[in-house]
């Protein structure tokens, strides 16, 4: 409404064009873009704007020297985001984590790319250890995130550092007791301190919450079941099961010698 009646208002369409941005409102962003491009503001600003909307076409390649660009000029943590999203787009999630590290370096608070850079090192077998660093960070100030307490409590389970693991897995479950993989991280946890009756009443609702297609939530169910002798229906659910990844057809195999 402000731009009907202020039509060439410059700072207007500056935050016109974030919002739509922010909405994924690609094809009107690059109309008001091709009004910005000729107009008297900072060339890093035109390369952040039009390197978002490459981003959001997935244009990785053309999006990344705007997004760098962008960054070099306005070092903050939004921007930080932007450029690691492109990077990771591109293949090049190494190159996002050291942007953030480097961030961090400088920003050492900042609690969000914290979680950011968790994310990260939770998915490489070698960065396990980081992501529990930045997580524990991370769950200082927001003890009610459902994501970092669910994510400790898994890495927890890993290292078998058990009552740990319990402790984040029942506080995520405390907030969000249907989310399936919730359910499905706090029965697992319940399963390796031996309280198999609980652990299988929590992985049965996670795999009705998914309706059986998620594998991975599939499998720790049958799991549950082999730990509460229900045989018959375990090895009725596992030869149903196709697995897709390598972890899937381990954990399978590794099952089917329980039964």
């Amino acid at each position: 409404r402000g731009l009907k009646v202020h039509k060439n208002s410059l700072i207007l369409e500056l935050v016109y064009i974030q919002l739509l941005l922010n909405n994924n409102k690609i094809e009107e962003a690059k109309e008001l873009y091709s009004i910005l491009a000729v107009k008297d503001i900072k060339e890093s600003l035109k390369d952040g704007l039009q390197g978002r909307i490459f981003l959001l076409e997935a244009n990785f390649i053309q999006a990344i020297p705007k997004l760098e660009s962008l960054y070099k000029s306005h070092k903050n943590e939004q921007n930080s985001f932007y450029l690691a999203a492109a990077y990771v787009g591109n293949n090049e999630k190494n190159k996002a984590v050291n942007l953030l590290n480097d961030f961090l370096a400088e920003n050492p608070d900042n609690i969000r790319v914290k979680a950011r850079l968790a994310g990260f090192y939770l998915e490489k077998e070698d960065g396990k250890d980081k992501a529990i660093e930045y997580y524990n960070d991370v769950v200082k100030t927001e003890s009610k995130n459902v994501i970092v307490n669910n994510n400790l409590a898994w890495l927890h389970l890993e290292k078998g550092n058990n009552d740990l693991a319990f402790k984040y897995a029942k506080a995520a479950f405390d907030i969000a007791p249907q989310v399936p993989n919730v359910l499905d991280t706090y029965s697992q946890v319940l399963l390796n301190k031996g309280d198999n009756k609980a652990a299988l009443k929590y992985s049965s609702e996670a795999s009705e919450l998914t309706k059986g297609k998620d594998i991975d939530i599939r499998l720790n169910y049958i799991e549950a079941l082999i730990a509460n002798e229900h045989f018959s229906k375990a090895k009725s659910l596992l030869d149903s099961i196709v697995t897709t990844t390598e972890v899937q057809k381990a954990k399978k195999s590794r099952l089917l010698l329980k039964l």
